[in-house]
């Protein structure tokens, strides 16, 4: 009787001993179960960021084209003013022998944001040559001749430019 009970003692702890692993165990896969169940939520979450990042990345790619489209757009209706600025500037050239008596013509379009008068077209000779890079012909508002008539706003007719103390 004694040994059955010891027996059956040892069965008990061993059951117990069971038991206890057993809920253990529970515990630790309930633990497992709440982690993932927490990675799934973080995952469903990282899934609708890279959702709505990738919907504003192309709603963004959109409005860039689009305003490429206008960049360009804009360029081209430059492009097309400055042709024809140096169309109006080449027409004054060439109307100008007919109204007065010139060694050389430049016409200018002055930019008063820069600061300085660009040249559009030009009829002569500049430092011996026939036709000098535009760069050359540049002229800053208030130096020289042009830039004083950039600057006050009134024509100006000289005799002998060499004599003119504002020439350059």
């Amino acid at each position: 009787l004694v040994e059955e009970r010891r027996a059956l003692l040892a069965v008990e702890a061993e059951l117990t001993k069971r038991q206890d692993a057993l809920e253990s165990a529970r515990d630790r896969l309930a633990t497992h179960q709440a982690e993932r169940h927490d990675r799934q939520i973080e995952l469903l979450k990282l899934n609708q960021a890279q959702e709505r990042y990738s919907e504003r990345s192309t709603q963004i790619g959109a409005e860039l084209s689009e305003l490429t489209r206008d960049v360009d757009q804009s360029r081209e209706r430059l492009s097309q003013c400055e042709t024809a600025i140096r169309g109006i500037g080449e027409t004054i050239v060439a109307e100008a022998r007919s109204l007065v008596a010139y060694d050389t013509v430049r016409v200018y379009r002055v930019d008063h944001d820069t600061g300085w008068c660009e040249p559009i077209a030009f009829q002569g000779t500049f430092m011996g040559r026939e036709d000098p890079e535009p760069e050359l012909l540049r002229v800053r508002i208030g130096e020289g001749l042009t830039g004083w008539v950039a600057e006050h706003g009134e024509p100006l007719v000289v005799g002998d430019v060499r004599a003119d103390a504002r020439s350059l």
